[in-house]
């Protein structure tokens, strides 16, 4: 159970994580179209609106599972993540052994494959080419 909730962390920063990179709006421009309920150039509902987006938009993430989680785009969680914020999960699953995932985690590197987030791979190699 303690896993299935790292991975609902995980998944819920990875959606905090790609609205606050998103670029903002300067001045007071910017907090008028919240209050009147306009929608940002970039997509996304302002402050406090559910869906987070206003079209559909999907996350790339490469992430290892844990060994409960059956099929993360049927898990009951990411379900309703997606329901709710309007982004849906592409997941690029990666094997449970850490070496073996920060190899393919490597290639994504070297071909310049890269997915939006990656997830799960703790490794000081991998922070080293970060």
């Amino acid at each position: 159970m303690a896993k299935n909730f790292r991975l609902a962390a995980v998944f819920t920063a990875l959606v905090f994580l790609f609205f606050a990179c998103s670029r903002q709006q300067a001045g007071p421009a910017a907090s008028s179209g919240a209050q009147t309920g306009g929608s940002s150039p970039h997509g996304v509902t302002p402050k406090g609106v559910f869906p987070v987006v206003n079209e559909p938009y999907t996350l790339t993430v490469a992430m290892r599972l844990h060994p409960n989680v059956e099929d993360i785009k049927t898990n009951f969680f990411t379900q309703h993540l997606e329901k709710v914020t309007g982004v849906s999960i592409n997941p690029i699953v990666l094997p449970d052994d850490e070496n073996e995932a920060l190899t393919r985690v490597n290639l994504m590197f070297a071909s310049d494959d890269l997915p939006d987030v990656v997830a799960g791979v703790l490794s000081i190699s991998l922070q080293r080419h970060l």
